[in-house]
């Protein structure tokens, strides 16, 4: 299985929940796709006027299919991410998010034909972003890197996905 076939397998799960647009301009970057997920929740007391608490949760994931993985592609989606996509998607080009926002993951997803080199493994793995408004009182971005590397039927990623890690190495085993 190469890495556009588990990229669409993989968007063909995503469909059910999330918005998706193939494909996705970023910053000039063109992706495969960008899937949106939107949650919101509220309490509120007798009528829905009384509004105790809102929350909104939000999760954008990118997808990009290569052949072979390098460092430049890494560091065009972490340029991405801090030039586009934390100050107009996550703000929505706002100083701080809205005040019922609670948190928005952002997860770039990578496919590679060929095998990915150690030393973008390490990156990958090394990457931490997390970025918390207002003491969190306005909530918190948080970036998730996630690598599907086709030559040696292997998923790896940052410490924030390693949720994803789990359930998507699966993928491989069956």
């Amino acid at each position: 299985m190469n890495g556009q076939e588990i990229r669409d397998r993989l968007l063909h799960s995503y469909e059910r929940s999330y918005d998706i647009v193939k494909p996705s301009e970023v910053n000039g970057h063109i992706y495969d796709a960008c899937a949106s997920y939107h949650e919101s929740g509220a309490k509120y007391v007798l009528s829905k006027k009384a509004e105790l608490w809102r929350i909104s949760c939000h999760e954008h994931a990118y997808f990009k299919a290569v052949e072979e993985l390098n460092e430049q592609d890494v560091e065009i989606f972490l340029t991405d991410l801090t030039e586009w996509i934390e100050p107009k998607v996550v703000r929505e080009g706002k100083e701080v998010p809205d005040t019922d926002h609670m948190y928005t993951l952002v997860t770039g997803i990578f496919f590679a034909d060929k095998p990915v080199a150690d030393s973008v493994k390490k990156k990958i793995r090394k990457y931490r972003y997390y970025k918390n408004y207002r003491f969190s009182l306005r909530g918190y971005c948080q970036v998730r890197l996630l690598v599907f590397d086709t030559a040696e039927q292997k998923v790896f990623g940052n410490r924030a996905a390693w949720e994803l890690v789990k359930g998507y190495a699966k993928m491989f085993r069956s």
